[in-house]
């Protein structure tokens, strides 16, 4: 038993409260993650990374000979290059997942502020830049939007979704159960966002996909002179034009949002287990140096109250910031500040030789990019037009006579071979190979210098910020009993807001090495001058890759 402990026991007889020192996001070792544990998860990296993880290993057997200080002030070392600028309070919320306002704009401007026949039962109904902004991110298909619009408790859920997207005018009275449900709608969306990125994802299929339920809408209007069925054409191409439109948000082009999940779901399954831990251990430790855990409970009680009280309070977000989550949004974040693209067309829709050379850029950079706005606002247009003109071919179709419902299919069909339905695609970017973007390498333990960046802006920004939005639904303090019950009277108070605040503040401080703390594993591969220097080995031990015994 060591010194410490011996004193703590001594204590606990006494009467005394435990003395402990203050505990760093360093040196407490991630309490409920053992060395063991790390062992594992280094063994588990891929194997283009075994010599980097053998070395790590080595590191680790290192720290269980000389202890976790000497390590700790070693693996601070690794850090002592300038430290990276956080986001000031003014510049944080520009890290934002998704632009919906910026989405909105360009489907008001390609379709000319064209209103739909979606009624939200307020006497207002949804315009087609909305639709555009809301699709795919508040709600998962336009048939749920359409069904929801047909009861007042679904128009309750529209409504708001459509001020919390985009804040225009005063927020409607609408029943807390309904804002719940559009908040988890929000977050299961945005944890399997893969349909919204373009080279990376989904996003050209999910358009065409509508694009042709639009065009068959839109000739069937067209032939049975049906303002409601062309109506539902327009609603759906509007809904499809939000994956149109995200194709030109410079961060969605690129960023391999599904090999980034796939890989990290193999390498950290527990990703966010590990993150919640590390916040409820950190949690408990600053109520505990402020002196609110009494002598007789052990932190890891406490700890376990707390966090189950952040799996409650962080619900479905909790999910959407996976280790992988916060990579892609890292990665997504950085390219949309700008992004070298090709296209095959210009803004004028003329097809260029070679291809047509641009910088796009993305989410809350649309204002600095004309460029990237007029091609996405020509390809909404285009791809609008391609509806009329499947409307005009279904009245020709039946002019003057009636067709069966097969002799409709075949007359589509011929239709959809004399026009070119799927135009738009030409205004659509692809990473430019001789642009020279930055490499990002994504995978953790391997993430190089550009990637650290990114993923260092977006803990201190849009992950700190998002948590510290949920704390005014922490309770201010915790009045427990001895034996740990909840009781408005009980002799122990913790203050858990302050605490929560505070850990909210390390994450915008300390950004990626929060992370790394978390995971128990750097993100970045040690250099080998600092790992082969610097740490004084025990008597007898040659040299790190001998090993430790």
């Amino acid at each position: 038993m060591t010194a410490k402990k011996q004193k703590r026991q001594r204590q606990k007889k006494q009467g005394q409260r435990p003395s402990s020192p203050p505990k760093t996001a360093q040196n407490h070792a991630h309490a409920g993650t053992s060395l063991t544990q790390g062992t594992d998860m280094l063994q588990e990296l891929p194997d283009h990374t075994t010599a980097r993880a053998n070395r790590q290993l080595s590191l680790l057997r290192v720290q269980q000979t000389v202890g976790n200080a000497e390590v700790s002030r070693f693996l601070a070392s690794r850090h002592s290059q300038p430290p990276l600028t956080p986001l000031s309070p003014a510049h944080s919320d520009a890290v934002q997942r998704f632009g919906s306002e910026e989405h909105r704009q360009l489907g008001a401007e390609g379709s000319g502020n064209t209103t739909l026949d979606i009624d939200l039962g307020d006497g207002t109904k949804l315009t087609y830049g909305e639709m555009v902004a809301l699709a795919g991110d508040y709600f998962g298909s336009i048939s749920e939007m359409q069904t929801l619009a047909a009861t007042p408790a679904g128009q309750e859920e529209l409504r708001w979704a459509r001020w919390q997207a985009m804040r225009a005018g005063g927020e409607p009275d609408v029943s807390q159960a309904a804002k719940d449900r559009v908040m988890d709608r929000y977050y299961r969306l945005a944890a399997n966002n893969i349909s919204h990125f373009s080279a990376g994802g989904t996003a050209r299929t999910e358009y065409q996909n509508y694009h042709a339920q639009a065009l068959h809408e839109a000739f069937m209007a067209g032939a049975n002179e049906n303002l409601a069925t062309w109506g539902s054409a327009i609603a759906t191409e509007a809904f499809g034009n939000h994956f149109l439109t995200d194709m030109f948000s410079a961060g969605h082009v690129r960023t391999p949002r599904a090999a980034i999940r796939e890989w990290y779901q193999s390498h950290y399954p527990n990703s966010v287990d590990q993150f919640v831990n590390y916040a409820a251990n950190t949690i408990t430790e600053t109520m505990d140096r402020n002196g609110d855990v009494p002598w007789y409970w052990p932190n890891s009680s406490v700890a376990g109250r707390i966090r189950g009280r952040i799996r409650d309070l962080g619900g479905s977000a909790i999910d959407s910031f996976s280790l992988g989550d916060v990579v892609s949004l890292a990665y997504h974040d950085h390219d949309n500040a700008a992004l070298g693209v090709i296209s095959d067309v210009n803004p004028e829709g003329q097809p260029v030789d070679g291809g047509y050379h641009w910088t796009a850029k993305g989410d809350s950079h649309l204002a600095d990019s004309p460029i990237t706005r007029q091609m996405a606002v020509a390809a909404v247009r285009t791809s609008l037009n391609d509806l009329e003109l499947m409307r005009v071919a279904g009245q020709r179709a039946t002019a003057n006579q009636c067709l069966s419902p097969e002799a409709l299919e075949t007359e589509f069909h011929l239709a959809l071979s004399t026009v070119q339905p799927y135009a738009a695609e030409g205004y659509i970017p692809r990473e430019d190979p001789t642009a020279g973007n930055a490499f990002m390498s994504w995978e953790w333990g391997s993430i190089n210098p550009e990637m650290r960046t990114a993923i260092d802006t977006a803990v201190k920004g849009e992950v700190a910020n998002t948590l510290r939005g949920k704390a005014a639904s922490v309770p201010e303090v915790m009045r427990l009993n001895r034996r740990g019950g909840d009781d408005p009277d009980g002799a122990v108070t913790l203050h858990v807001r302050q605490a929560f605040n505070a850990f909210c503040d390390h994450l915008g401080s300390d950004g990626i090495v929060a992370i790394e703390n978390a995971m128990n594993t750097p993100a970045s591969p040690l250099p080998d001058e600092q790992l082969d220097a610097g740490i004084p080995l025990p008597a007898g031990v040659p040299a790190m890759d001998a090993g430790v015994p």
